[in-house]
């Protein structure tokens, strides 16, 4: 029962970070005014980098997170068969 409110408290957190960081961004846009900027046309290049960069980034990490549980699973796995071997014998 405590693990069932703990989690339901850290929900209730989460979505008020959310809730404020949705608020301020509504803010800003709202109270933003006009820069006047111009926008290079290498700037598409630019973002698209940045974009094949994240996905890459993404891809490293779960890779290296699988590997990782997978390590960790086999070894528990391990452990059990050891454990059940020696309830056999």
């Amino acid at each position: 029962m405590t693990k069932l409110l703990t989690f339901a408290k850290r929900a209730m957190f989460r979505m008020k970070k959310v809730n404020i960081l949705l608020n301020s961004v509504v803010i800003l846009i709202i109270l933003s005014s006009k820069a006047h900027a111009y926008i290079d046309p290498g700037i598409g290049s630019i973002i698209l980098q940045g974009i094949i960069a994240s996905i890459a980034a993404i891809g490293v990490f779960f890779s290296d997170l699988r590997k990782k549980l997978s390590k960790i699973l086999l070894k528990l796995q391990g452990l059990s068969s050891e454990k059940k071997n020696d309830i056999k014998k």
